[in-house]
């Protein structure tokens, strides 16, 4: 979405209504009179005021409806039509409606939507739901679901907040048993007295009588029935929440209902019970009403919202409201071989078949990658090029010497091909060029000279003997006028030719990227080039002047590279970096590598973290000059691996190691900004540590010049105490340095506002006071002990330059914030610790409980260790002589292709790919349910939906332990992720986090009940903007997170059980240190598609087993069926399905079996006559699809639709639009075109076209603030062919139909660009979909009638057979023009 510059905004409306006299003006769209602009303002302050100015505009509505033109035309705002609820709640929705004259025409709202009110004339007890249809009668009226009479303390009435500032939430508590007048109300009546008077009002209490608050007759049809409203944004003081110890009976719909209704109304939890106060300035943008064409004047004026509001989109409306029973999930569509994320970095998936006739997948890998999915970094020592492979190296420059080189090596048997090419501007054909080939076995070196001359020498001595032979070229330009001589030489094997020298007074231009064996795809010669032959052979050696490359190493790009076939490679010196060559008895070749290397070729410093051996989330750092690695500790966990869960009564600091600084995060001190005592003990673990500048203690804000902050460190051995209240800081110095003869050390030190003191041991007390006026401390940071997050080094303010941690004991650390208070513990609650590295227990040491062998030296790390190994001794412990995962080591280690091997202190182990498991991942396992096992293990799906502002998840689990990572996605895979949201268990509670503003303290909802293991759970989250709902079964949490930002911004894949490296996982978005979830996954749905957790649906992962070692899954059958395995197990299974399904999963509909739709074809089974009809692919029709049709326009008959997608939109202008259509039809409601994804798949932007009530309805979304719904007022569903043309700048859209004048308006808000990614549905979102749902019910039912004349951008007229994909589109040139 393209964002304009920031501009302020002048709330409309800023009086705010006291609570029990609110008044709502109800955004009614009407048909009114041509009159000017002042019949309507904004609406006055006081209720009696307000009252009658929307009776005014009422009783104007009633008494003009005859008086309106033919091209009027109503916008309204569809922002209200729904709530973040969850589907087994009963909400209210308001929803912008259009009144006849009569008023008693109610919106179309979605299936969804059951509307809770308190009827006319009934009693405070009484309480009814009404169901409103997808699709109403003529007259509009509402349906009564329901009606039950309940005690006065069941009734609760629901108003949700569409969107909350994240402030908080006011909470309180109703007694279970409630007198009629206690009983909270928050219904505001959008429904209207025949009069038009509207019936508003926020009444707290009712009289002890029940009368409700409207004194309307209870006689009063359906059509009077008041509509509770849901709030559309509300101020954060403005919305206590109410719970009820007294849960509300649940409500059952009608049987004559039940067809109508997706959703169910079940038992309302008192965490749904919402009531709130409304201030006129969140009304959002309200509607106004444009009469005839010749008036320049709104009747209605636009009310634009506050900067401060982020009013709600309809694409961020819900679309899965929990429920009790299992959701309507939908799987994502796939082929049944290759499928996104299969062929690993960047390959390519083909589904090949085989000579027996079976389909399979083979991936077409990048040049540097191999393996069966892309999975392995390739490693080529003798690159081989095959004639359709090249290889390129960066920019040959010959245009600064005179004399240039180029040698290669090369072998090969073939007469043709080329070596090595390089041009300098490949569009210009008497561009500068190079060009070594082979011509029937010769070798020809051409070049230019300038000025289109091109000259050649050609060798005599043929080289296609499949012999490794040299090839020198030395060319001579003139780069000045010192010499005019353009020649060149060519040596091949000691024999030396050489063209005639020409003269040359052009200067070289430096060339472009040199090729080996050919050119990418799609490139070609320049003309005066001979032509590129891809070559077939060997090419050892590449030096360019003094640069010599490895061939394959230093390429920047290739394809199809492979490694050269020679009887004795170790002949032609592959290994590296004094690796040694040698060859196996069975005729194979390795590179025996010094310890510190590996690779196939030595090629690289070996990664001894591979797979981390390093447990519970720990950072792990390769050390490979000892072949082996350090584990750094979270907080908690202690050991070699930190494995082991330990006590920390006394912390131990161990300074700084490997680059990171040991340290403990505390929540950030409350109430410190006046006012601070702290007093802590302190012990040196090195004396000479302490004459050395490192970080005792610090928290501030993010460390620019003039931000807040307090540090305490030691500088030369004086303690210095530094704090800064924004205005200069204040600097206190200890007296003395430390007396490094005393074992134990106090520091007490405090502030009040711009004064502060330090005592150090017995020494004296010193005072200072800080520059400038400010006299109060705003860190907003966490409070860092004994170090600092190395990550977040660069926010420490520019005046402390502590370039080490403390090492050492640091204890007993009290503080005293504000007044009163006493000396407690840091943390919130007190003594909790948020965070840690490298901390062990003071007076213990990791190194004495032994461990490091063979004489080996054992470093301490604080909570780890690390062991330095002598002479031939590696590994961890220092008890290999070769690595455990080496080829070469005996014994070999044994885990199977594509498996990892790991090293660990007791040598090695194995972490598996999907799909395989065992000790050495050598045997095949089918996946129905996923079992997660082990301390790294995890399955990676695709994000192939959008949940930036809405998300819904629903896992069903069943843990083996209470701790673990259910979901994780981030903005980046690292410490620092940015953007992140997470679903895990901390100690059997359920917590679901997600942070929106890249940094700073999360939303953290937790579950009050918690998990045992071996059962299953199911947990649902769903998030809106910046609030956030889970669920466990009956327990329920709602939060808000932190700042102003509402979008989550994520770029890594979804994790499900895990993460690849748990040391990079957010420590905020877990409560201890990141885990990997034990247990099963049976069944994962995000934003209503449900993930296969097969070995298949997922992209990657790692240590995945089956959780009842059968085929048969959670969800393997469909449709009801029931999975059962043969006796013997053998990784098969069978589907019992029910009628009328059949096939293997019982996916297929026994109405189809045997059908006659031709190829392309798709089989719908029609239940009710128990037969099928075919869907067409496009270009064909009748019964069986047996017919070829030219299209050149498109007839739909409500069944189909076709997709396009526009080539060019990456280039297009995301700012403007210009659309035309031409279509005829005779039906009232229609899609005629969507532009964009479907909503559900998040706040999308999108572009929509279609029929309400035979007038034309345009739906636009550029973004949160940029929303609206255009309603032309002209009839066009009549039969005749009608033009449309939509032309949009910015927020700004005029609308032209057929010859009438334009209509112009403006969407406001700070959106200027429609991002949709060029995609455009005609007819219809895809066979047998729920239009409705998937457009947020902005549309109803699919097209009926005839298209044509589409052009796009208004240059592109759109070619039918061009389609991506279409189905029941039949030919409409019949139809008259």
């Amino acid at each position: 979405m393209v964002l304009p510059s920031e501009t302020s905004f002048t709330p409309p409306m800023s009086s705010e209504l006291a609570s029990g006299s609110n008044v709502l003006m109800s955004s009614v769209t009407a048909e009114l009179p041509t009159v000017g602009p002042s019949m309507f303002t904004l609406l006055p302050s006081t209720v009696a005021d307000q009252t009658k100015a929307v009776t005014d505009v009422v009783s104007l509505v009633s008494s003009s409806t005859s008086k309106r033109a033919s091209s009027d035309v109503i916008i309204e705002s569809t922002n209200l039509a729904s709530s973040i609820v969850e589907r087994s709640d009963v909400f209210a929705t308001s929803h912008v409606v259009s009144l006849d004259a009569s008023f008693t025409t109610v919106p179309t709202l979605t299936s969804t939507q059951v509307v809770m009110s308190s009827p006319v004339g009934s009693a405070a007890s009484d309480f009814i739901t009404t169901s409103i249809e997808k699709s109403l009668v003529p007259s509009g009226l509402p349906v009564t679901a329901s009606q039950k009479s309940l005690e006065p303390s069941e009734i609760v009435m629901t108003s949700i907040a569409r969107s909350l500032q994240p402030s908080g939430v006011l909470m309180s508590s109703i007694p279970s048993s409630l007198k009629p007048s206690d009983l909270p109300v928050t219904s505001i009546l959008r429904s209207l007295q025949p009069s038009g008077i509207p019936m508003i009002s926020t009444t707290k209490t009712l009289e002890p009588s029940g009368i409700p608050l409207s004194s309307t007759p209870s006689s009063l049809g359906p059509s009077s029935f008041p509509v509770t409203s849901i709030l559309r944004s509300l101020q954060p003081s403005d919305i206590p929440m109410i719970s009820s110890a007294a849960l509300t009976p649940s409500l059952s719909p009608t049987p004559s209902l039940m067809p109508q209704m997706s959703s169910r109304v079940v038992s309302i939890s008192p965490t749904d019970v919402m009531t709130s106060r409304l201030p006129l300035s969140s009304l959002g943008q309200s509607t106004f009403v444009r009469a005839s064409p010749s008036s320049t004047q709104s009747i209605l004026p636009t009310i634009t919202p506050s900067a401060s509001m982020v009013p709600p989109t309809v694409s961020q409306l819900p679309t899965t409201q929990f429920t009790t029973t299992q959701p309507t999930a939908t799987k994502p569509t796939a082929p049944p071989t290759c499928r996104d994320g299969l062929c690993q970095n960047g390959g390519t998936c083909m589904d090949t078949t085989s000579s027996e006739g079976v389909v399979m997948a083979e991936c077409d890998c990048l040049w540097n990658f191999t393996g069966r999915f892309c999975q392995k970094e390739l490693a080529v020592s003798f690159p081989a090029f095959n004639g359709n492979s090249y290889l390129t190296h960066q920019a040959v420059d010959f245009s600064q010497s005179t004399t240039n080189r180029l040698y290669l090596s090369v072998k090969t048997p073939s007469t043709d091909g080329t070596l090595a090419y390089s041009v300098s501007n490949p569009s210009n054909p008497v561009s500068d060029f190079l060009h070594l080939f082979l011509d029937d076995g010769f070798v020809v070196y051409e070049f230019s000279c300038g000025l289109g001359d091109v000259f050649r020498v050609r060798s005599t001595l043929r080289v296609n003997t499949d012999e490794l032979i040299t090839i020198l070229v030395i060319q001579n330009r003139p780069v000045d006028f010192s010499s005019l001589d353009c020649s060149a030489t060519l040596t091949i094997g000691g024999q030396t030719f050489t063209s005639a020298p020409h003269l040359s007074f052009i200067a070289p231009s430096p060339l472009g990227p040199l090729y080996l064996g050919g050119l990418p795809l799609g490139q070609s010669p320049i003309a005066m080039a001979t032509q590129v032959v891809g070559f077939v052979g060997c090419i050892r050696h590449l030096q360019v002047n003094h640069n010599e490359y490895v061939v394959f190493d230093d390429a920047e790009d290739g394809r199809n590279i492979a490694e050269c076939e020679v009887a004795n490679p170790c002949l032609y010196d592959p290994c590296r970096n004094g690796g040694n060559c040698t060859v196996t008895s069975d005729d194979e070749w390795l590179c025996e590598c010094p310890k510190h290397l590996g690779g196939d070729l030595c090629e690289r410093p070996i990664n001894l973290c591979e797979g981390n051996p390093c447990h519970r989330g720990a950072t792990c750092i390769s050390v490979p000059e000892q072949f082996s690695f350090a584990c750094l500790c979270p907080y908690g966990t202690a050991g070699l691996i930190c494995n082991e869960t330990i006590e920390i009564p006394k912390p131990l600091y161990s300074g700084i190691q490997y680059g990171y600084m040991s340290y403990i995060r505390y929540a950030r001190v409350l109430n410190w900004d006046f006012m601070l005592h702290l007093r802590l003990k302190f012990t040196l673990e090195n004396v000479n540590h302490a004459i050395t500048n490192n970080l005792l203690l610090y928290s501030g804000q993010r460390g620019s010049h003039g931000d807040d902050y307090l540090a305490v460190g030691i500088e030369n051995g004086y303690l210095v105490y530094t704090f800064d209240l924004g205005s200069g800081a204040a600097l206190l110095r200890s007296p003395e340095r430390l007396n490094l003869s005393r074992t134990v050390h106090t520091l007490d030190l405090g502030r009040h506002r711009k004064d502060g003191w330090m005592k150090v041991d017995n020494q004296a007390n010193v005072s200072a006071t800080t520059q400038g006026e400010l006299i109060g401390l705003n860190t907003y940071r966490d409070l860092f002990i004994g170090g600092y997050d190395i990550y977040e080094i660069n926010f420490l303010p520019n005046e402390l330059d502590y370039q080490d941690g403390f090492m050492g004991c640091i204890y007993d650390v009290e503080i005293k914030a504000g007044t009163p208070a006493d000396f407690v513990a840091p943390g919130n609650p007190p003594g909790h610790v948020d965070a840690g590295l490298n901390i062990g227990i003071c007076g213990s040491s990791e190194c004495d409980l032994g461990g490091c062998k063979n004489g080996a030296e054992c470093v301490e790390l604080g909570a780890s260790y690390v062991c330095n190994c002598t002479g031939e001794w590696t590994g961890p412990l220092c008890d290999e002589t070769l690595n455990p995962c080496d080829p070469g080591h005996d014994p070999s280690p044994l885990c199977s292709e594509g498996s990892t091997c790991v090293l660990i202190p007791e040598g090695y182990a194995c972490q598996c790919q999907l799909g395989r498991t065992g000790q050495y991942c050598d045997q095949d396992i089918t996946i129905s349910d996923p079992l997660f096992q082990g301390d790294t293990s995890y399955m990676a799906f695709g994000r192939d939906m959008d949940i930036k502002f809405d998300t819904r998840i629903a896992i069903e689990f069943k843990p083996q332990d209470t701790t673990g990572i259910l979901f994780y996605v981030a903005n980046q895979l690292h410490y620092h992720s940015g953007d992140f949201m997470s679903i895990s268990l901390s100690k059997g509670v359920v917590e679901f986090r997600f942070s929106l503003n890249g940094h700073g303290e999360p939303a953290i909802l937790r579950s009050t009940t918690k998990v045992d293991p071996d059962n299953w759970y199911r947990v649902e989250i769903t998030r809106n903007n910046n609030i956030g709902f889970l669920r466990i079964n009956n327990d329920r949490a709602f939060g808000f997170a932190p700042g102003e930002s509402i979008g989550l911004d994520l770029e890594t894949d979804f994790f499900v059980g895990g993460a690849p490296s748990l040391d990079k996982v957010n420590p905020l978005a877990v409560e201890d240190e990141p885990e990997s979830f034990n247990g099963c996954i049976r069944l994962l749905v995000i934003n209503d598609m449900e993930m296969e957790l097969t070995e298949t649906g997922a992209l990657y992962g790692l240590n995945i087993g089956d959780c009842d070692g059968t085929a048969c899954g959670h969800n393997v059958c469909k449709n009801g069926g029931s999975c059962t395995t043969p006796p013997d197990n053998d990784g098969d299974f069978s589907c019992q399905c029910l009628q009328p399904f059949a096939g293997k999963t019982c996916e297929d509909s026994m109405y189809c079996a045997n059908h006659q739709c031709s190829p392309g074809g798709i089989c719908i089974p029609d239940k009710l006559l128990g037969t099928h009809s075919c869907a067409c692919l496009l270009g064909y029709d009748g019964s069986t699809c047996e017919n070829v049709i030219t299209l050149s326009s498109a007839s739909f008959n409500g069944d189909g639709y076709f997709i396009y997608r526009d080539a060019n939109y990456t280039s297009a202008d995301p700012t403007v639009t210009a659309l035309s259509i031409d279509f005829m039809t005779t039906a009232n409601q229609g899609l005629i075109m969507w532009n964009g994804q479907p909503i559900t798949t998040g706040n999308t932007d999108y572009l929509g076209v279609g029929l309400e009530n035979g007038q034309l309805k345009i739906s636009i979304n550029l973004g949160p603030s940029s929303i609206g719904v255009i309603r032309p007022t002209r009839q066009v569903a009549d039969g005749n062919w009608h033009s449309l043309f939509i032309q949009r700048s910015g927020s700004f859209v005029t609308i032209y139909i057929d010859n009438f004048a334009p209509m112009n308006f403006d969407l406001g808000g700070r959106f200027t660009g429609l991002d949709t990614e060029g995609l455009y549905y005609f007819g219809g979102l895809g066979l047998d979909e729920d239009l409705s749902q998937l457009t947020h019910g902005l549309y109803s039912r699919e097209f009926v009638g005839c298209i044509d004349n589409i052009q796009l951008r208004g240059d592109l007229l759109l070619d039918l057979t061009e389609a991506e994909e279409g189905y029941n589109v039949r030919s409409c040139d019949n139809g008259s023009r």
